[in-house]
């Protein structure tokens, strides 16, 4: 970016002095305050208070960047040659606030060869305000090129926003992207009258557009593709966690235990196990959580997973410990350990055993095996409501996604916090 410095200078269209340093710091850290966002929504250790503290400060950043006019998208612009998605919603964001569709055009050209960036841009149409970015949305789902559809119907499903027609010509599309992230956004706008090409769908060869054709049924209320979800995380595919989610809460109570039962017999499905009980709710399960607790590679699991039933916050409660001595876990210093993968629990706390086994015995009554729970409450429309606004991430995304099996809207826990607030105080 050295070829972008130069002297004061003065932007064509507002008359705000340009200090170049100060703008590339400025596309810097919003760079890193999205991608630090992007990976906070989904995190154990977020909740919408800390997402509103994020979103504030990247909004400073990108208020810095929007007075520098044409000199900050230059500066954007060069930054896309690093290929991280934080450039692209960088740029993208400059780009759909001007409302121009060469620069649109050439932020999307270099966004869709790599999904992580792809997100980034579909991130920036999201960030806009709708009244804003209105007239482009409906030039998106007008559009007869596929790449500008499939960004309609993405912003349409991440704003919760019903594009009507365009959906079901979306499913005639012989774009396979398009084609998915339409049999997603159906499920996720409930829109029970393409149930029947949905079904049609469920059978499908290809793989991506027959889970999502399943997940959307089953969202919307179709019970018949529980079995295909099921297989999903028994065998442990790609899709077995978001096919977890919504299984373990529509199976009957035999079913489920059966279910979680076969998961805990085999070592590589144990945790998964695990992470089922606590999203099934059910305190019938705790003992189990409490028994593997007292396994350091399961511990951090369980607590999510007991926390998530009981309504407990380890550290908060001081239910939590150091990590036992001589764990590790995530990449090490070895040169020769090829496993680099990070620490999947690294945000969890330690749960300490025999406090959260004590805590349990002592307010266990409160709580009746055979019904379920989230946080501490019967699942019902005030309690997840109540969670969506003062949960942790992962408690919020699930309240969601009960709210939307009642039939309810589907909220959408990533949007940017001060606008959830608004919705849920509505």
């Amino acid at each position: 970016m050295t070829d972008l410095k130069g002297e004061l200078e003065m932007n064509n269209s507002v008359a705000v002095p340009i200090i170049p340093a100060i703008i590339e710091r400025h596309a810097e850290d919003a760079a890193f305050l999205w991608l630090q966002r992007n990976q906070a929504v989904t995190e154990p250790h977020y909740d919408l208070q800390d997402l509103i503290a994020i979103d504030e400060r990247l909004a400073a950043h990108l208020e810095g960047l929007q007075v520098a006019g044409d000199y900050a998208w230059q500066v954007a612009l060069a930054a896309l040659e690093y290929n991280e998605p934080g450039e692209f919603f960088v740029a993208a964001w400059l780009a759909i606030g001007c409302l121009d569709g060469k620069k649109i055009e050439q932020v999307l050209d270099l966004a869709k060869a790599e999904p992580d960036n792809y997100q980034g841009l579909i991130s920036a149409l999201a960030w806009h305000d709708i009244e804003h970015s209105q007239g482009l949305l409906n030039s998106f789902l007008q559009a007869n090129d596929h790449d500008y559809l499939n960004l309609g119907i993405h912003l349409c499903a991440v704003k919760r926003i019903d594009p009507g027609e365009a959906l079901a010509q979306a499913l005639i599309s012989k774009n396979e992207q398009l084609v998915s992230r339409t049999l997603k956004a159906i499920g996720e706008l409930g829109r029970k009258d393409l149930l029947s090409q949905l079904t049609a769908l469920c059978s499908s060869d290809h793989p991506q557009h027959r889970f999502w054709a399943n997940w959307s049924s089953l969202l919307l209320g179709e019970y018949t593709s529980i079995e295909y979800l099921k297989f999903h995380v028994i065998n442990q595919s790609e899709y077995a966690l978001v096919a977890l989610q919504l299984v373990v809460r529509v199976l009957p109570a035999d079913e489920l235990r059966n279910l979680l039962q076969q998961l805990a017999q085999q070592p590589q499905t144990l945790r998964m196990a695990m992470q089922g009980a606590g999203i099934s709710g059910d305190p019938f399960w705790v003992p189990g959580i409490l028994k593997y607790m007292q396994q350091p590679e399961l511990a951090r699991i369980c607590g999510e997973a007991f926390a998530m039933i009981a309504g407990v916050d380890l550290s908060y409660q001081n239910l939590d410990m150091d990590a036992p001595q001589g764990f590790e876990s995530g990449p090490t210093e070895n040169p020769e350990d090829d496993d680099v993968s990070l620490d999947p629990d690294d945000d969890l706390p330690w749960p300490n055993p025999l406090l959260v086994e004590n805590w349990w015995q002592q307010n266990a009554q409160q709580f009746s095996a055979g019904q379920r729970y989230l946080c501490g409450s019967l699942i019902n429309e005030a309690s997840c409501k109540h969670v969506l606004l003062t949960g942790y991430q992962r408690q919020r995304s699930g309240a969601a996604l009960e709210l939307a099996l009642m039939g309810l809207s589907f909220f959408e826990t990533r949007a940017k916090g001060k606008l959830q607030q608004q919705l849920l105080a509505q």
